[in-house]
């Protein structure tokens, strides 16, 4: 069975490209109150995945703006160790979904809970969608899902990718010329301090960060270091979910900094927001202008790093 499924979705993808949904969005009644972020998270961890981070971003629109679009609203990360290492392995740049991401939020009395897609992690990963752990991360993501939602319904989003073999990332690579004498601590300090700092003044948050090497590999890792941030900025979150609250499959976006120890080179990266405008069709101006704005910032804090 799951072998005919393989090859309906290798036939889709093939016939219909870019309307393969990118982003995947499970629904539920909550007239009574009893499906909540919390209850969502407990389920999450039940299933065996670490959250790192579970806000309610009401409280910073509130804080920010003075109002909220809708009566909850969080943006959670989580991930499964033991599938995010394995899927690393397969490609060094896996840290931008590490952690993965998902948005809640209440609209009348439905609640919904939007994530990447098979699709979607296949896409923005390019790792084969028929790869068994890709699939099988996906799988427990939409079962863990669908069993925090009783009588449920899923709804697909079709997206405006025109290139399935495109991730939308943005990667740099920065040289470590003349930098022999120097402490590899010391070097990767240095770059996540000036990072931070410049990006922490133009109004980003860093709501989590994970040393990957202490989390999957210890002593015996590849990397002299790998470490992911979640970069988020209020004001462009409050502006985009307004009318396409599923954005926060995208968001807070994780940004991966590492060094091979085998390369004299540090690696960086992050899915840009191309993947949201794309994913979301999101064709509103105020809803696109923070968004360009903040790639268009990032990009230029990456290059002077380099």
């Amino acid at each position: 069975m799951k072998i005919f499924l393989i090859l309906i979705t290798a036939l889709i993808t093939n016939l219909f490209g870019s309307n393969i949904p990118n982003i995947q969005i499970i629904s539920a009644d909550n007239t009574s109150g009893k499906i909540s972020p919390t209850s969502i998270q407990k389920a999450l961890v039940k299933a065996g995945f670490r959250v790192d981070s579970n806000n309610n971003m009401n409280k910073a629109f509130l804080a920010n703006h003075g109002k909220t679009h809708y009566p909850i609203y969080n943006l959670l990360m989580f991930r499964d160790n033991e599938l995010s290492r394995t899927l690393l392995d397969k490609k060094n740049n896996f840290g931008f979904l590490i952690p993965l991401t998902m948005s809640i939020w209440q609209e009348n009395n439905t609640i919904n809970v939007a994530t990447l897609s098979l699709e979607g992690l296949s896409r923005a990963s390019q790792i084969d969608i028929n790869d068994k752990e890709l699939i099988q991360y996906s799988e427990k993501i939409t079962r863990t899902l669908k069993e925090a939602l009783p009588q449920h319904k899923m709804t697909l989003v079709t997206s405006n990718i025109e290139n399935l073999k495109n991730s939308y990332a943005t990667e740099y690579t920065i040289p470590l010329n003349n930098q022999d004498n120097k402490d590899i601590e010391d070097i990767k300090e240095e770059l996540q301090e000036e990072f931070e700092g410049e990006l922490e003044s133009y109004g980003f948050k860093f709501p989590n960060f994970i040393d990957i090497n202490s989390a999957f590999y210890g002593e015996k890792s590849r990397y002299d270091f790998y470490d992911t941030f979640s970069i988020c900025k209020i004001e462009v979150i409050f502006h985009v979910s307004k009318r396409y609250p599923s954005a926060g499959s995208y968001a807070p976006c994780s940004f991966y900094m590492y060094k091979l120890k085998s390369e004299n080179v540090v690696k960086v990266g992050f899915l840009s927001v191309e993947n949201w405008i794309k994913s979301l069709k999101i064709d509103h101006q105020a809803s696109l202008k923070p968004l360009l704005e903040s790639q268009a910032k990032i990009e230029t804090l990456i290059k002077e790093l380099e």
